[in-house]
């Protein structure tokens, strides 16, 4: 996970991580160096964080990766995960069939998706105007979480 924008061209993204949730599960490990309240800046490599997984096939492992992108949640600076979900997700990349002209033949990928990006936006508004307790934000360590949630 990277704090960059793809539909910019893959743009450096700077914030303040508002809320950091990582999701867990059976064999999937996430190795970030980011906290919550911390001020993401471009002064540093833009990697947030190493999602791993460990599956049968590659396909297993690619849509147990693709569902953690879709349930990760930091709020306050942009990242690639909704990027990642799509490339993920799409057939031709599960299928193999990817290569160096891949992404430039699909630009639906690096679109976006403006429900996500609503949702988010709606979400972090929310936050903003009222006080955020301990117990309503969860972060996990900075190596990884234990299987199951």
């Amino acid at each position: 996970m990277y704090a960059e924008i793809p539909e910019r061209g893959f743009a450096p993204a700077t914030g303040k991580v508002l809320v950091l949730d990582y999701p867990a599960g059976p064999s999937l490990r996430i190795d970030s160096g980011i906290s919550q309240r911390q001020q993401i800046t471009t002064a540093f490599d833009s990697l947030l964080a190493k999602v791993i997984v460990h599956a049968r096939t590659r396909n297993e492992a690619a849509l147990n990766i693709e569902r953690a992108m879709r349930e990760l949640v930091l709020l306050g600076c942009e990242t690639n995960t909704s990027f990642l979900a799509r490339v993920l997700a799409d057939q031709q990349f599960l299928s193999g069939q990817v290569h160096t002209g891949y992404l430039g033949e699909n630009p639906q990928l690096t679109a976006g998706d403006s429900a996500s990006d609503l949702s988010t936006f709606l979400a972090a508004a929310a936050l903003l105007t009222r006080p955020v307790t301990g117990s309503a934000c969860r972060q996990s360590s900075a190596s990884s979480r234990p299987a199951g949630r």
